[in-house]
């Protein structure tokens, strides 16, 4: 656990260093159109005009090729719809300036996540801390729910000598688990997101999650009906047993 921990923080720092030198327009909100914009001057004149030869998803393929940018004053820019950024992840732009028979080429990137912001390092430490301490919840919960025993108390020939109330606190401690991962599906999410940008990786637990969420209510709804029956079957040990009557 503790490897893993400093690989991330380190990776983190290094993928930091990475986005602050690396040419970048900014980081914008999945499915929301983003402005491509260009300044240019070439010795010492604004450039005649400027062309995107291409702007590539983070898998390489390319989402347009070829279109010329608007020109206003010395500022050039073309607006990508928002239905094209639909994957989480680092776009790549490219394109070249010209002024006469000079061509200056650029290339830039911008980032597309969920929220349309990259955390801090900071941030995701904090996010890792609260990842492993859910992590070890979930291990704790699991545990209990699997060792728990569900049957009643019985003596050494199998008769029921009393109620087991510990199948409650088993059905419980499966709820809690349950939710548990709820929550580490919800932060592999934002992990995949807004700091690695897989969106693979962020589809695969963003279905998970919705799968799991919608388990979950006709689950609950098990778990309650078990609690009852465990309770009227509990009762008609109770009142067996004080009127000592031998039950299996």
């Amino acid at each position: 656990m503790k490897k893993i921990f400093l690989i991330f923080v380190i990776s983190m720092f290094f993928l930091t260093l990475i986005l602050a030198s690396a040419p970048t327009l900014g980081t914008f909100k999945i499915n929301e159109e983003v402005e491509l914009k260009q300044s240019c001057f070439i010795n010492g004149s604004i450039c005649e005009s400027c062309n995107l030869s291409s702007v590539t998803y983070p898998n390489s393929t390319k989402i347009i090729e070829s279109k010329t940018l608007t020109k206003a004053n010395s500022e050039f820019n073309y607006t990508l719809n928002g239905g094209l950024i639909n994957v989480i992840g680092d776009y790549k732009v490219n394109g070249f300036c010209s002024y006469e028979d000079i061509a200056k080429p650029f290339v830039y990137s911008f980032q597309v996540t969920n929220t349309g912001t990259i955390p801090s390092t900071a941030e995701g430490i904090i996010y890792v801390i609260g990842a492993g301490f859910i992590f070890i919840l979930f291990l704790i919960s699991l545990y209990v729910t699997v060792t728990l025993p569900m049957g009643n108390k019985r003596n050494q020939i199998g008769e029921i000598i009393g109620v087991g109330f510990s199948k409650y606190f088993k059905l419980f401690a499966g709820i809690i688990t349950y939710l548990l991962f709820l929550f580490l599906l919800v932060i592999g999410k934002s992990l995949s997101s807004n700091f690695l940008f897989l969106n693979e990786t962020y589809q695969f637990f963003n279905v998970t999650f919705l799968i799991f969420l919608v388990a979950f209510a006709p689950l609950l709804i098990c778990f309650i009906g078990l609690a009852i029956i465990y309770t009227i079957g509990d009762k008609k040990v109770l009142r067996g047993l004080a009127r000592g009557i031998r039950q299996r």
